[in-house]
């Protein structure tokens, strides 16, 4: 009986290694297909940097956000 639950449980392992293969696989198609808009910034996020630059400067004005990578 011992022999059996280990079968499941390898069987069950194999199952979940290949569904998160099968979504990751799904993911990078999508990817591919609906690529990120570049340079599309999100209004709740301007907003949000600005009031927080607002608020801890006192009064200050956000000119110009940048993204920049890192390495």
């Amino acid at each position: 009986m011992d022999d059996n639950l280990f079968i499941i449980c390898i069987w069950a392992f194999a199952a979940v290694i290949a569904l998160l293969s099968f979504l990751a696989l799904l993911m990078r198609i999508l990817i591919q297909i609906f690529p990120e808009k570049s340079g599309s910034e999100d209004a709740a996020v301007v907003t949000a940097i600005s009031s927080v630059v607002a608020s801890a400067t006192g009064g200050g004005r956000v000119v110009k956000i940048e993204e920049t990578k890192r390495s």
